[in-house]
Formats: C-alpha cells, sequence, structure tokens
C-alpha cells in the first residue's frame, strides 16, 4: 500500500510541475519563451510519466516484452524480496509460535462462551476464565495524530505467562467475532502476501518509482531494450518524443540567441 501511495505522491508532484510550466508558459508574451515552457510541460508529462507507466503494465503483464540486464532485474528482485519477506515475518510474528495455544482451536473450543461475552463486558474490566487460559482486553489508541482506537487482547495461562497479545482493529461487538475477524484478516494478508512473493519471483514486481530512472536516459542507454512489437512501436514513440523535445529546446535557444543579437 505504502509502494502505491509513494508512487502516488510522485506522479501528482510530476503533474503539478507539467502545469506549472504551462501556466508559465501561457503568461509569456514571447513566442520563443512560451513554446520552451511549454514543451516542457509537454515534455514532462510524456517523458516522466505516460511512457514510465505504459513500460510498467508492459513489463508486469509479460517480463519478455522488455529486456532488463540481469544485475538490473537481480537488484530490483532481491530488495521487493527483502521488503516482502519483513511483511511476512511482520504477519508470522502476528500468528501463535511454537508451545503456545492454537488460536483458531482456542476460539473454536470456547465459540460459545466467546459469542456471548460483549466487549463492553470485558473492556478493561475483568479477566475472564477459562479451563486453562485467561483473557483480558481493553481499547487502546494509536500513539500517533489521528490515531485509530483498537482492542488489544492478552492470554494468559493460569500460571500468569502471556501466551498471546493481540491487537485488532475491528469492530465487532463479541468476542469471539472479534477473534474470527483477526484470524481472518490474517488469512488474507497471508495469501496477499504469498501472492506478492510469487508475482516477485516471476519478476511481476515493476512499480512506477522503479522502471522510472532506466527510463530517463532512454536514447543512450543498453540496459532496457524492447522485445514484443507493441514494445518496440512504444520505445520508437519515446524516442520521438525525447528527440522531439530536444530539437525544439535547440531551435528555440537558437531563435532567441538571434533575436537578442540583433
Amino acid at each position: 500500500m505504502w509502494q502505491i501511495i509513494l508512487d502516488f505522491i510522485v506522479v501528482f508532484f510530476l503533474i503539478f510541475l507539467s502545469r506549472i510550466a504551462w501556466i508559465i508558459g501561457k503568461k509569456k508574451e514571447q513566442k520563443q519563451i512560451r513554446l520552451f515552457f511549454k514543451s516542457i510541460s509537454i515534455f514532462i508529462l510524456l517523458h516522466l510519466l505516460v511512457f514510465p507507466l505504459i513500460y510498467m503494465k508492459l513489463i508486469n503483464q509479460n517480463e519478455n516484452s522488455i529486456r532488463i540486464e540481469k544485475n538490473i532485474i537481480s537488484f530490483e528482485r532481491n530488495e521487493k524480496m527483502k521488503q516482502a519477506f519483513e511483511q511476512k515475518m511482520e504477519i508470522e510474528n502476528r500468528l501463535i509460535k511454537k508451545h503456545k495455544p492454537e488460536l483458531t482451536d482456542f476460539t473454536n473450543k470456547y465459540s460459545n462462551q466467546l459469542s456471548q461475552i460483549p466487549w463492553n463486558y470485558l473492556d478493561n474490566k475483568r479477566i475472564l476464565k477459562f479451563d486453562s487460559f485467561m483473557v483480558t482486553g481493553k481499547t487502546m489508541r494509536q500513539e500517533i495524530p489521528g490515531g485509530h482506537d483498537y482492542k488489544e487482547i492478552e492470554i494468559y495461562d493460569h500460571s500468569n505467562i502471556k501466551l498471546l497479545e493481540l491487537n485488532i482493529f475491528n469492530d465487532k461487538e463479541n468476542l469471539y467475532d472479534i477473534i474470527k475477524q483477526y484470524l481472518t484478516e490474517l488469512e488474507i494478508d497471508k495469501k496477499r502476501i504469498n501472492k506478492k512473493i510469487d508475482d516477485i519471483e516471476k519478476n511481476k514486481f515493476w512499480n512506477y518509482r522503479q522502471i522510472l530512472p532506466y527510463t530517463l536516459n532512454i536514447l543512450f542507454t543498453d540496459n532496457f531494450n524492447p522485445q514484443s512489437r507493441i514494445a518496440n512501436f512504444i520505445y520508437f514513440l519515446h524516442n520521438i518524443v525525447v528527440l522531439g523535445f530536444l530539437l525544439t529546446i535547440i531551435i528555440n535557444l537558437f531563435q532567441f540567441y538571434l533575436l537578442n543579437n540583433k
């Protein structure tokens, strides 16, 4: 999610820059300066936004559509895999570890009792005792600006040794539904991260910020080469845009120089 948010911030910033350049160009009276800023605006939009997004779509749909140097792919894959495994470890740390009671079995075994216990009955008020466990709970608030309330549930054995602590963000009313929703969300997270790891192994891991640096120097690099027909066509258009921009800048600067030396 954070990767998508960061991509969105970069895209929004570049759109903003493109818009500013266009507005500045419109306000200039001299034709050459006006065309100069408008060219920059279009160049930012196409070169830094449109084409990298198209490349990202192509390579994630078919890794063979664009050939990227193996050392680059290896580096990017390792970075993504590292992040994915850190997320997986975080999820697994939220699960019950070895020598701890199996939460699913605990929930199913005491489902009738748990379903009859409303949260406000337990919330920072009571300790519930079962055959082998004790359960306490309280409502907490995240220590960040605008933080949300969450339910903290702790399970102890009768020797008062903490076996498990759950931090749960859901609005379910009884203890059984609260824990079941937590387990459901864990399973969803596990499937999501496993799919992410599987996609990374298939080289389907590219996002906008990753692909952008390899498309900046599109005219003078061998690290990024199109292979499929559609990729070659897009690559050709991209080169035309870059060459057209460079040519426009050169002509405008030359005309501006001539006008100022008359």
